[in-house]
């Protein structure tokens, strides 16, 4: 893969509690969270294995772009991120 493109990518999913993930979109909006209706994780994921609270998109080698997979991981991470401003992508 290029090293400049990215294969893993930060979305705006959190953990809410052990079982439970959520949408929140604006960091800086507390009150702005919604439940997510949808999940498309990795096989045997989420796992919380080392505090892993933030959702990631993985675009693997073997999966294409409209069949990325999900991955829970540590909020620390450095990763790639999607924006979306004033409702556009």
């Amino acid at each position: 893969m290029n090293k400049y493109l990215c294969d893993r990518v930060w979305t705006a999913g959190r953990r809410r509690d052990q079982n439970t993930f959520v949408w929140k979109p604006e960091a800086r909006d507390a009150t702005r969270i919604e439940a997510m209706t949808y999940t498309h994780w990795k096989d045997n994921e989420p796992n919380n294995r080392w505090r892993e609270d933030c959702v990631e998109l993985i675009v693997a080698m073997k999966y294409k772009w409209n069949d990325a997979r999900w991955n829970d991981e540590r909020c620390t991470t450095k990763s790639c991120y999607l924006c979306e401003i004033n409702g556009r992508r």
